[in-house]
């Protein structure tokens, strides 16, 4: 049978402890008197603890008002931005025939693509219109596709190959359209060193040809590469691009030592690419003379500014 009084004091032993008079009470007394650090312990511990509340409780109100304040408006105006891109590529403000071209560019149809040029140029289309409109029509179409993140780094790349093959194919019949206006103007166009866009400096060109400038087109592996060449030949217009914003501050320091050293103390400095189209204000920032909206301009100007420039008297 279970007993029940098992672990509970006995009659002995509560006289006995009755004999020893304040025992249980000196224990209890002992037990509080230890308690007692203890129990101040454990208010301190209590306070640090508030503390410690209180802290991370304003941690968490200055996330939040962080939130609310700064990074939520951020996140709403980088959407906005972004729905703005793919709405001006799903209405785009350039002719139909340049959206129809760059989705046959995009296909990777070359037999279609160059069918569909034969059909404009039998309608009449020159192959200058066809560099100025088309192809570059096609190529800020293609930015505004990986801008908002319609093709990806292989669509475009593999796009604008085909549309440099395109310049290239169409060269010796673009050249035949107009005489040569000017002989004996030397330029250098080139993009600057880590520039990876060069589809509109390479209209440029043939444009800048066909007016009877030697072009010097080659891509330099190096900003060394680029004095020595404008030390050794005097160039009278040297072109460089630059497509986006952190191509600016070498691009200044590149002008700035060209300048320094050019063998043609009167050369002209064009500077091109998106950058410009959308900033004019940059180009006397980065120390240019001037830039030009497209390739027939970018000539005229060029001319122009180089005719003045050989007629002043230093």
């Amino acid at each position: 049978m279970a007993d029940f009084n098992q672990g509970v004091p006995g009659a002995g032993e509560w006289e006995s402890c009755a004999s020893q008079g304040s025992a249980p009470d000196a224990r209890a007394a002992s037990s509080r008197a230890a308690d007692r650090p203890q129990g101040l312990q454990a208010g301190a511990g209590s306070t640090a603890a508030r503390v410690e509340h209180k802290s991370a409780l304003a941690l968490i109100i200055g996330l939040a008002r962080a939130v609310e304040n700064e990074i939520i408006p951020r996140l709403l105006e980088a959407r906005r931005l972004a729905e703005d891109r793919i709405a001006a590529v799903e209405k785009p403000t350039m002719p139909e025939e340049v959206v129809e071209f760059v989705e046959l560019v995009l296909s990777g149809n070359e037999a279609a693509v160059h069918r569909q040029i034969e059909r404009m140029r039998t309608d009449g289309m020159s192959v200058e219109t066809l560099y100025l409109d088309l192809f570059s029509g096609a190529a800020r179409r293609l930015g505004e596709f990986w801008n908002a993140d319609r093709c990806d780094f292989v669509q475009v790349t593999l796009a604008m190959m085909l549309l440099q093959r395109l310049v290239h194919d169409f060269a010796e019949e673009f050249q035949a359209e107009s005489p040569p206006a000017h002989d004996g103007y030397s330029s250098l166009l080139l993009p600057i060193p880590g520039e990876q866009h060069n589809f509109g400096l390479a209209i440029v060109a043939q444009f800048f040809r066909r007016d009877g400038w030697d072009v010097c087109s080659d891509r330099l592996a190096s900003s060394s590469a680029l004095i020595d060449l404008v030390r050794e030949r005097e160039f009278g217009v040297i072109g460089l691009s630059a497509s986006c914003d952190i191509h600016l501050e070498p691009l200044t320091s590149r002008i700035a030592m060209v300048r320094r050293v050019s063998r043609n103390r009167k050369a002209v400095i064009m500077v091109g690419g998106h950058v410009f189209n959308d900033r004019p204000d940059l180009v006397l920032k980065v120390g240019a003379d001037f830039s030009a909206p497209d390739a027939r301009v970018a000539v005229q100007k060029a001319r122009q500014t180089l005719e003045r420039r050989q007629a002043m008297v230093y």
